[in-house]
């Protein structure tokens, strides 16, 4: 009888706790509100979710999504702290004029600004988003590369970022609205590329 995807994924997430290269603590669950596969979480350090129905993932895919994921949660990140900090900066105007009851004219102009802060923040933010992506491709791919002995991760790293869902619809105005102020991921190129340079075997 063939294995599920899904079978097959509880299977994996078993092989590398019992590895050690998962926490064994770690939460695994499934979830088809994961738009792009596999999501490490931004409230809990302690979760990774992944969407049961994905379709065309091999083992070595599964284990570098995983991975990738417990990067993030491994890893030091720069992008959501930041993102935090300059969301609270956006509120605390607005909060104070509340707090206050100030002339309605600054209530109008904090609450732009907050606006401002909230849509631009993670456009600001780019670049340390994509550190975080570069830093959890360069994890997940040292581990298969050390662990596994697959001397070239990048070419596991291209076809799983082409076999994650795209719900990107061009001929939608809010789709690329969201994807000018909020795309945090670098091009799959890009990724590819950085780890052939750092991480494969040469």
């Amino acid at each position: 009888m063939e294995t599920s995807l899904q079978e097959k994924i509880i299977e994996i997430v078993k092989e590398l706790k019992t590895r050690k290269l998962i926490d064994p603590r770690r939460n695994i669950i499934a979830s088809e509100k994961v738009p792009f596969g596999f999501k490490a979480s931004v409230f809990s350090s302690n979760t990774i979710s992944y969407n049961p129905k994905l379709s065309g993932f091999d083992d070595d895919m599964i284990r570098f999504a995983l991975l990738h994921e417990e990067g993030h949660l491994k890893r030091g990140q720069y992008g959501i702290p930041a993102l935090f900090f300059l969301l609270c900066l956006g509120f605390i105007p607005l909060l104070y004029c509340i707090n206050q009851k100030v002339d309605p004219s600054i209530m109008i102009i904090s609450t732009f600004f907050m606006l401002f802060i909230v849509v631009s923040s993670i456009r600001i933010l780019t670049e340390p988003f994509h550190w975080d992506e570069y830093g959890s491709d360069e994890f997940a791919s040292k581990l298969l590369r050390d662990e596994y002995g697959i001397k070239k991760p990048s070419e596991i790293v291209k076809n799983t970022l082409n076999a994650v869902p795209i719900s990107f619809d061009s001929s939608s105005l809010f789709h690329r609205l969201c994807l000018a102020f909020i795309e945090y991921h670098p091009s799959t190129e890009q990724r590819v590329r950085n780890v052939t340079e750092l991480v494969d075997e040469k």
